[in-house]
C-alpha cells in the first residue's frame, strides 16, 4: 500500500543535515520543492484569471449613475461600451507613445494595451458579453455588490450585443439572483438563455 503521507520541509527539518545527493531523502526534498513551486504557479494563475473575470463587471458596476437611475436603454449601453469602455486605456496608450523615442521598440505595456483593444473591438463586432444594464433587477443587484467577490458574478444576468446589429440582444446567462429571472426589460421580452431577441 502506498504511503500517501504529504511531506513538507518543516516535517523533514531534522533530517536535512548531511543528505547524500542520490539518497531517498534528497528525492523527497526535491518533490517538496517542486510541489511548492507548482502550487504557487497555480495560485498566481487563479488570481490572474479571477482579476480578468472581474474587470468587465467591475467597470460597469462603477459606471452606474447615482440612485434615481433605474436602467440604461439599449442605445445608451452601446454608447457606454463604444465611447467609454473600449476607450478606457487610450490616455495611457497615448502617454506611452509620447514617451517612446522615435525608432525605439514598443514597451511591453503598450503592446498589451494594443492587444487588449484589438481583441475587445473584435469581440464587440461579433458579440460582446456584458451585465444586462437594461434590466432593472440586474442593475439593483449590481448596486448591492460591495466587495470584489467573484462568487457574485453568476447572480448577474448577462446579455450579448454587437456593433454590427445594435438592435440584436442575446441573453447569454440568465442569472441566479432573486428577481433577475422574473422580470425582463421591454426589449428583452421572451428571450431564453442563448436565444436571440429583436426589438
Amino acid at each position: 500500500m502506498p504511503n500517501n503521507k504529504r511531506l513538507t520541509k518543516k516535517s523533514m527539518q531534522g533530517a536535512m543535515e548531511n543528505i547524500h545527493p542520490s539518497s531517498r531523502r534528497s528525492g523527497q526534498l526535491d518533490r517538496i520543492v517542486l510541489r511548492k513551486t507548482k502550487l504557487s504557479k497555480e495560485k498566481n494563475y487563479r488570481k490572474r484569471a479571477n482579476a480578468e473575470k472581474l474587470e468587465r463587471p467591475l467597470f460597469f458596476h462603477h459606471s452606474l449613475p447615482p440612485p434615481p437611475f433605474v436602467a440604461h436603454t439599449l442605445p445608451e449601453l452601446h454608447e457606454l461600451i463604444s465611447q467609454v469602455y473600449l476607450e478606457r486605456n487610450d490616455d495611457e496608450l497615448a502617454q506611452l507613445k509620447k514617451e517612446r523615442r522615435a525608432g525605439r521598440v514598443k514597451c511591453r505595456r503598450e503592446i498589451e494595451i494594443e492587444e487588449i483593444k484589438r481583441k475587445e473591438l473584435s469581440e464587440y463586432q461579433s458579440g460582446f458579453e456584458v451585465p444586462d444594464l437594461t434590466h432593472e433587477p440586474t442593475v439593483a443587484l449590481m448596486r448591492s455588490w460591495e466587495s470584489c467577490d467573484p462568487s457574485f458574478l453568476p447572480l448577474l444576468r448577462y446579455i450579448r450585443i454587437n456593433s454590427k446589429d445594435p438592435e440584436l440582444v442575446v441573453v447569454a446567462h440568465r442569472g441566479l439572483g432573486r428577481g433577475v429571472d422574473d422580470e425582463f426589460a421591454p426589449q428583452n421580452v421572451g428571450g431564453a438563455e442563448g436565444e436571440e431577441m429583436e426589438e
